[in-house]
């Protein structure tokens, strides 16, 4: 379970660092499925750090509190 969760966090980041690192992305230009005006791709990559940092911070909490961190 860990390391498929892990394992999807990292993936999702990593495919976010690639769009955000394409020179032909343009980081202001609106997401063509968001649901509000100025919601552009600069603006969901940084939701989308902060929500799976939030919840990296989630899974490494109930490690610890299971006495099976740090990760092996």
């Amino acid at each position: 379970m860990w390391s498929t969760s892990n394992r999807r966090l990292l993936d999702a980041t990593e495919q976010m660092a690639g769009i955000v690192e394409d020179p032909n992305v343009d980081l202001y230009a609106n997401v063509p499925t968001a649901e509000k005006e100025h919601h552009h791709t600069l603006r969901a990559a940084l939701i989308l750090l902060d929500h799976n940092g939030y919840h990296a911070a989630q899974l490494i909490a109930l490690r610890q509190a299971l006495g099976i961190w740090p990760a092996r």
